[in-house]
């Protein structure tokens, strides 16, 4: 596959997805800040959300574009954290994963 040099991310944030023209030194912040914005979530701290890659990897938003070497058709997700203000859900007693 082609790497990404100056290039449009698709990101699709919580189901609706939007393209953000990237270059391989704009940090992934960004990316994920103009997401938020063409999506219109932007009532939310960009902490409160998460981006991660095709395979669920949590990316570091501290990080350019450029270190991650994304092919071309890249697509990511940008989603809300799990739980209330970015706190984990502890799992009750009989929920999936947990003992009975």
């Amino acid at each position: 596959m082609a790497k990404l040099t100056e290039s449009h991310i698709v990101v699709v944030v919580n189901g609706v997805e939007t393209v953000v023209n990237a270059h391989p030194e704009t940090p992934l912040r960004t990316v994920a800040e103009l997401a938020l914005k063409q999506t219109k979530n932007g009532g939310r701290s960009l902490s409160d959300w998460e981006l991660k890659d095709a395979k669920g990897t949590p990316l570091d938003l501290s990080r350019k574009v450029g270190d991650f070497h994304f092919p071309a058709d890249v697509i990511l997700y940008l989603t809300l954290r799990v739980g209330v203000n970015g706190a984990p859900i502890v799992a009750t007693r009989g929920e999936p994963g947990t003992p009975r």
